[in-house]
């Protein structure tokens, strides 16, 4: 074995290039529109879904404007998927740990995001990263999406999870620094970071009062709320003697047993389609918590304590019909990478990690699928990215990333360039986002902006980047969300390809040497 893969993460994403994944791959949508759309897009996917993979799009029909909470969600879709799935029983195959099962959570509006998900018709999880895949029998290149990437990333656990329901979100990617695989042993287990209690100061660098956190001690291992580093503290304390504490990725597993208690119990809420619940503070706190502490939490929270009592009850009495451990951590490694496409200046910050000189960097490249050391006009662009890209004409490019960019000359800095093709010229400035656009006349962005395709008669959509993303969800972005409503995304995939190709076929022809990287 190499130096360079005695790094655990080095030898997680090359399996995960190699892993067949999932048995069953469940993506829970916001719409029937896009439930259709992420079927056929993911059975036309080889590397994604064999055709050994099952896939089973849904979406979600709940009632009121919240949602029904990934808890509820969760087993909303897994009904909804058992009743889709008429060649298999699933549920069958999953209590004789015959299949592992994955359902990915891509459900919501993206305004963290905004403006990227309008211009993919309020489909948030095909937001387009610098990557490409090839498509059906005739290998047609496309950007990867984020869901997919999603989907290739926690294709790791798979092995390990037969006779389980695993459970992930769809715009963020984790790469593990230790063996990812494990064998279960509790009917809960939840991705984190686990190390020892920092201190505070160490506790606010790391920001771990923005996530949820899991804490391991002699007496078991608890689900904590965000929690400020004096009220986590104070409570740890309550649970025994503490061994190590970590973020909680949010992402779980749950043995076939706990499914079908967890289906029993909220029968009347599924039923219904009514009410809401998260796994963190409706389920795991109540299982893992004193119910002092669960119940002072609540209170804080603004909850009536009579009905967190009831709750809490509730909870206890589905714990005791279960037999063996209840709940436990699954560590990633202090040294695991994480890549969250969430929010819009993650993900710029994320593709333009690209550009690093660093092993981060490095192994970001490696999981996309790029090509190293190619060259460009005769010279190695160090600091770029380019993925491909056809380029007719000069190309003054620094710390960028472009991806499926078609024009004739190109000058951007710490620049995102995806999926743009242009008659003419490309500027961008540093920090800016370019992105499904198709123009026939020059694409010009100054520092910090950002410029999409849109549907709507306007056809572009441009902001700042360091906007208040609230205002400008009112201002401009629901707009486009509205207009989006009705729209079919594959057919506005194809005419937007279509448009893109009609552009560059004029480049080809134009005489012009071609200066692809």
């Amino acid at each position: 074995m190499s130096e360079e893969s005695n790094d655990w993460r080095v030898e997680n994403v090359r399996k995960m290039g190699d892993t067949s994944g999932f048995d069953v791959l469940i993506v829970c949508t916001s719409s029937r529109g896009q439930a259709k759309y992420w079927q056929e897009r993911l059975e036309t996917n080889p590397s994604i879904s064999s055709n050994k993979t099952t896939v089973l799009t849904v979406f979600e029909d709940w009632k009121g404007e919240s949602g029904a909470g990934n808890a509820l969600g969760t087993l909303y879709a897994w009904q909804n998927a058992c009743q889709k799935s008429s060649n298999t029983n699933i549920q069958e195959q999953l209590s004789e740990e015959k299949i592992s099962v994955a359902i990915y959570h891509t459900a919501g509006k993206g305004t963290r995001l905004a403006p990227l998900p309008g211009s993919e018709v309020n489909n948030k999880p095909g937001v387009k990263l610098p990557a490409t895949v090839e498509l059906g029998d005739k290998k047609e290149a496309r950007c990867l999406t984020i869901l997919e990437a999603v989907i290739k990333q926690t294709s790791i656990y798979s092995e390990s999870r037969k006779g389980r329901l695993s459970v992930f979100w769809g715009d963020q990617i984790f790469i593990p620094s230790i063996n990812a695989e494990y064998k279960p042993a509790c009917h809960i287990d939840v991705l984190c970071k686990l190390q020892p209690m920092p201190s505070k100061a160490q506790w606010n660098e790391k920001g771990m009062n923005k996530y949820g956190l899991i804490a391991v001690s002699d007496t078991g291992t608890a689900q904590i709320e965000k929690a400020e580093f004096e009220e986590a503290n104070d409570l740890l304390k309550k649970l025994g003697k503490l061994k190590e504490v970590g973020i909680s990725l949010g992402s779980f597993s749950i043995s076939s047993e706990l499914l079908d208690v967890l289906l029993k119990e909220f029968k009347p809420e599924l039923r219904a389609k009514n009410g809401k619940m998260d796994s963190d503070p409706d389920i795991w706190m109540p299982l893992t918590l004193p119910k002092e502490s669960f119940l002072a939490l609540r209170k804080k929270k603004g909850f009536n304590e009579e009905t967190s009592a009831q709750h809490f009850e509730r909870i206890s009495k589905l714990k005791s019909s279960l037999s063996g451990d209840i709940f436990c951590g699954v560590d990633i490694g202090s040294d695991a990478y994480w890549w969250d496409y969430g929010q819009l200046h993650l993900y710029l910050q994320n593709c333009l990690l690209l550009t690093k000189p660093l092993p981060e960097s490095k192994l970001m490249s490696l999981f996309f699928g790029h090509k190293s050391g190619k060259a460009f006009n005769g010279e190695k662009f160090a600091g770029n990215v380019f993925c491909d890209c056809e380029i007719f004409g000069k190309t003054v490019v620094k710390d960028s990333v472009l991806a499926s960019v078609r024009c004739v000359d190109v000058n951007a800095d710490g620049a995102i360039l995806i999926n743009v093709t242009s008659a003419a010229n490309i500027s961008a400035g540093k920090g800016s986002i370019v992105y499904n656009v198709v123009s026939e006349s020059d694409v010009c962005v100054e520092a910090g902006e950002v410029l999409v395709g849109v549907a709507n008669s306007e056809g572009l959509l441009r902001c700042s980047i360091e906007g208040n993303m609230g205002a400008l969800w009112e201002e401009m972005f629901e707009k486009v969300y509205n207009d989006n409503k009705g729209i079919d995304m594959a057919t506005f995939e194809r005419e937007r390809l279509l448009a893109s190709s009609v552009v560059l076929e004029r480049l080809r022809s134009s005489g012009m040497a071609k200066n692809a990287p």
